[in-house]
């Protein structure tokens, strides 16, 4: 080994323990210089330990793990934890240093081995973590249990099972790691899970059903979800909804009981337990639901979408309900906005004479009242829905547009108006005339110059 190295390495100053690190790099380690690297792994100097660390998950070698592994049974939590993370990033070559580990006298040096064995393909350690299954530790135990969920130990399913009775503390660990199994002979042991007097042992148990796909345990659901907590209820409601749809083809109708559950998952703070409830609520098509759920427009995007799926279904008064949500300001006028114009395009598509409906005039003067705090996309959209379907005040939407903010949505309108009357918007083609931006000025001139001089009046 170079010595000048070497003095480095041992020197009391350390930024020159730093320095005589980095030289190392793409260097090989072994020998000296590694025993070196890895003790100082424990270097009183972060700067130092985190070099250390990064030479050595770059050079991964069984004789590295071996010299690194003892820094594992230290008191120093920052220095053992950057031992584990630098073992863990040497993957495999960490496997049989830490092995011997699984029965360190230290019971919490036991548990951090088992643990990071869990994160590594460790499966040649899968018996001898099972042993550990009667550790006198409760979170040792804990960490097999973790440990065989982890690496996929199917094989330890009976004994996991047997633990459940003889390790109580232990039931949440033990089915989160059955889940990982996905064995269908393990839904009943998960539905009976979900009577357990601990409330954390029924949410791990709803949370391990939300993995199985099969229509067979709906029936338990719908049974346990007066029984549970509530937490436990979300995941048990999220999981209904992910079985049938997963069943589309079979039209599974959903006990009306459930109903009034699914309106308090409404105000869940968990965005996809929302989109859940919404879903559910597909399956009731009451009046009460519709205010319910215009009341959560414009909250995300992921929840409008779940959300006007299910209003859609309902009929052209939604339209009517949804301004008058926006009037009283419990939604935005941007949210209102961006439904009613997909609604009622949608209607437009069925029903020819919609341009006549109440609420589609509603919804026009809506719109233009509102037209300049829309967003660019809703600015677009209305153009070119109003202008498809002859919706009322359409040409009102689009004088606006011709002289909004937004040299995009000027353009558009622009191009709008190419095949309609252009007496209609005189007074801003001679604005657009003098149009910040050269295009639309252009195209402007291009539409005056068309028109006929009686129809250039204002």
């Amino acid at each position: 080994m170079n010595k000048t190295i070497q003095q480095q390495l041992s020197s009391s100053d350390p930024l020159e323990r730093r320095n005589a690190l980095e030289e190392l790099f793409g260097e090989p380690l072994c020998g000296d210089v590694l025993a070196l690297v890895a003790r100082a792994i424990s270097d009183p100097d972060r700067g130092v330990r985190d070099i250390a660390a990064q030479l050595l998950a770059g050079a991964p070698s069984q004789q590295a793990a071996r010299q690194i592994v003892e820094h594992i049974a230290s008191r120093d939590i920052t220095i053992r934890n950057l031992a584990g993370d630098t073992l863990i990033k040497m993957g495999e070559y960490a496997i049989e240093s830490l092995i011997p580990f699984i029965d360190a006298e230290d019971k919490d040096v036991r548990k951090f081995a088992i643990d990071l064995l869990a994160l590594l393909p460790a499966h040649k350690a899968i018996d001898r973590i099972a042993k550990r299954l009667n550790d006198p530790e409760p979170n040792v135990v804990c960490a097999v249990i973790g440990a065989l969920g982890s690496l996929h130990a199917v094989e330890y399913s009976g004994a996991l099972l047997e633990s459940y009775h003889t390790a109580p503390y232990a039931r949440a660990d033990i089915i989160t790691a059955l889940a990982q199994f996905s064995i269908e002979e393990h839904l009943n042991f998960f539905t009976e899970a979900l009577q357990d007097d601990d409330p954390v042992v029924q949410l791990t148990a709803a949370e391990a059903l939300a993995g199985y796909k099969d229509a067979s345990i709906l029936e338990k659901l719908y049974q346990k979800i007066e029984e549970v907590s509530s937490t436990a209820r979300s995941i048990i409601l999220q999981s209904i909804i992910s079985i049938i749809d997963a069943h589309p083809d079979e039209n599974i109708a959903l006990p009306h009981s459930l109903k009034v559950h699914f309106l308090e998952m409404l105000n869940d703070f968990d965005l996809d337990y929302v989109c859940a409830a919404v879903r559910g609520l597909q399956h009731y098509q009451d009046p009460d639901i519709v205010d319910r759920l215009i009341s959560k427009m414009g909250v995300a995007d992921q929840l409008d979408l779940q959300i006007y799926h299910t209003i859609s279904q309902t009929g052209i008064n939604v339209i009517t309900k949804i301004l008058h949500a926006a009037r009283e300001e419990v939604i935005s006028p941007q949210a209102a906005a961006r439904f009613v114009l997909g609604l009622a395009s949608e209607y437009a598509m069925t029903d020819e004479h919609i341009q006549q409906d109440p609420a589609v005039e509603k919804m026009s003067v809506f719109i233009k009242n509102h037209f300049h705090i829309l967003d660019v996309e809703a600015k677009l959209s209305s153009i070119e829905i109003f202008k498809k379907f002859g919706f009322p005040n359409m040409e009102a939407i689009i004088n606006e547009a011709l002289r909004d903010e937004e040299s995009l949505v000027r353009s558009f309108a622009l191009e709008a108006v190419r095949s309609l009357d252009l007496s209609a918007f005189t007074g801003a083609l001679y604005q657009l005339y003098e149009d910040e931006d050269e295009g639309i000025r252009q195209a402007a001139l291009e539409l005056l110059d068309e028109m006929e001089p009686d129809q250039k009046g204002f």
